[in-house]
């Protein structure tokens, strides 16, 4: 069923290709004043509290990186000192878009020499077409993309003459991070910073051109849950948490477009403290009674107190949207999925 189609997508390439080698390409280099301006100017877009991660052999070392309070104090020089390596957060706004990341990989080991051939061959091809600067890695490349809303997280595929899926990549944004910087990474000049996009359509438009087609459909459970992490944090319900924190702690705030610098750390009142620390697993679930509700000085964020069956009290964050779209009576006892933050647990879900 495959074959018409992916035919015609040969074809079409086919032509993009033949039309690029027609072109007449500029004569020379960038000079390396344009070539460091270039670089300089993309690494210090990232070189952000709110955006910066520390990674090692890109394991983040900081728990509760996908929170709205996260912030990396360590700037990008201090990070590629200590690990000789850094990430950036993708899924985040930059000015007016939202920045995420497109990760192609041409060499893996299951891929036979004439399939590296061909994605080089049509890669190079898309990057002509782009003219957009991107990072050269281990396995491929990383291109920035600017887009008015987040694009979802989603696999990159090539399909062959025979209809069969190679995964070559992903749409790296909300809730993930790429390595900025390490030994097996290298800045390629090729004209603008990121490739901005009119709408989210637009990428998937120009991928599929080029013989790349976007899919979510066939994950792990696994990947399912690391990709998609619009089951424990969707946009539309966060949204309002993360201006809240945005505000307090020195984060973009919407209002004033532009950064609100940081002044205190973020405290909210409690008779239960628990120490601080980072989580060891993403989730909880408890099985406990609501006793009651605090408001926090957050404007939309309240604190549930709870009793569960081992007897142990605690509390969690709630918002507006989780306040007006769950049954969270005080009295009630409920079976319900926590997310373990740096400080706080915050409600995911009723189970």
């Amino acid at each position: 069923m495959l074959n018409a189609p992916v035919q015609a997508s040969v074809n079409q390439t086919e032509c993009l290709i033949n039309q690029k080698s027609k072109r007449s390409k500029p004569q020379g280099n960038y000079s390396q004043l344009l070539y460091q301006k270039n670089k300089h100017e993309r690494t210090k877009r990232k070189d952000q509290a709110w955006r910066r991660l520390a990674t090692v052999n890109k394991i983040a070392q900081k728990a509760g990186y996908n929170l709205p309070n996260y912030s990396e104090k360590k700037t990008i020089a201090e990070l590629l000192q200590l690990h000789g390596e850094y990430s950036y957060l993708t899924g985040k706004r930059l000015g007016t878009y939202y920045l995420s990341t497109l990760d192609i990989d041409i060499r893996k080991e299951n891929f036979a020499e004439k399939l590296t051939e061909r994605l080089e061959k049509n890669t190079a091809c898309l990057l002509d077409y782009l003219q957009t600067s991107y990072d050269q890695t281990k396995k491929g490349l990383h291109v920035d993309i600017l887009t008015p809303e987040p694009l979802p997280n989603e696999i990159i595929y090539w399909v062959d003459k025979l209809g069969k899926k190679w995964n070559i990549g992903s749409i790296q944004s909300l809730g993930k991070y790429v390595v900025g910087e390490d030994p097996h990474k290298s800045f390629i000049n090729n004209g603008k910073w990121y490739w901005k996009t009119k709408n989210n359509e637009e990428v998937k438009i120009t991928l599929n051109q080029f013989f790349f087609y976007l899919s979510n459909q066939e994950k792990t459970v696994e990947k399912q849950n690391e990709i998609n992490s619009s089951n424990t944090f969707p946009y539309e319900a966060w949204n309002s948490l993360t201006k809240e924190w945005e505000k307090k702690v020195g984060f973009w705030s919407e209002k004033e477009q532009k950064i609100v610098p940081v002044q205190q750390d973020l405290k909210i009142s409690s008779d239960i403290k628990e120490p601080l620390r980072p989580p060891t697993t993403k989730h909880t679930t408890i099985h406990a009674k609501l006793l009651r509700k605090q408001k926090t000085n957050l404007e939309k964020i309240w604190k549930i107190f709870y009793l569960d069956q081992q007897g142990h009290r605690g509390y969690f964050l709630l918002n507006d949207y989780h306040r007006n779209n769950f049954n969270l009576n005080i009295g009630t006892t409920r079976s319900i999925l926590l997310v373990n933050g740096w400080r706080h647990r915050f409600f995911s879900r009723v189970l």
